[in-house]
């Protein structure tokens, strides 16, 4: 992985892959959050100097665990809602015993993927 200063002179987006190590052989209890991650540009003190003022770039990582390993991941670019990222982490998994999450995940199309996932696995 490249440290901080390469990928501030390449100033592109980082394809990067998160290696997963198997796949659960039981059925999980998934716990899914997500956390806001902020890129930075230049600098403070740059923006300063030349008085421009640029937007920061935010993404979103969304997370699906189980007893401590991440078992499903999906990084936004967009402003999606949670509810919205909820089915590609449900997708990822093969077999759920249990889904915890906070009210974010709670609108119907969570469901309906939950309910067509227990349909295609049992």
């Amino acid at each position: 992985m490249p440290d901080h200063t390469t990928l501030s002179r390449r100033n592109s987006i980082p394809k990067i892959e998160l290696k997963r190590i198997g796949q659960p052989r039981r059925r999980v209890d998934l716990v899914i959050d997500s956390s806001g991650l902020v890129t930075h540009g230049e600098g403070r003190w740059t923006r300063h100097k030349n008085v421009k003022r640029n937007r920061r770039a935010c993404r979103k990582l969304n997370i699906g665990m189980n007893n401590g390993f991440i078992v499903a991941h999906y990084l936004n670019e967009d402003q999606k809602a949670d509810g919205e990222i909820a089915p590609h982490l449900i997708k990822q998994v093969s077999k759920i015993d249990l889904i915890a999450a906070d009210n974010g995940y709670d609108p119907s199309r969570v469901y309906a993927a939950v309910y067509d996932h227990l349909k295609e696995d049992g």
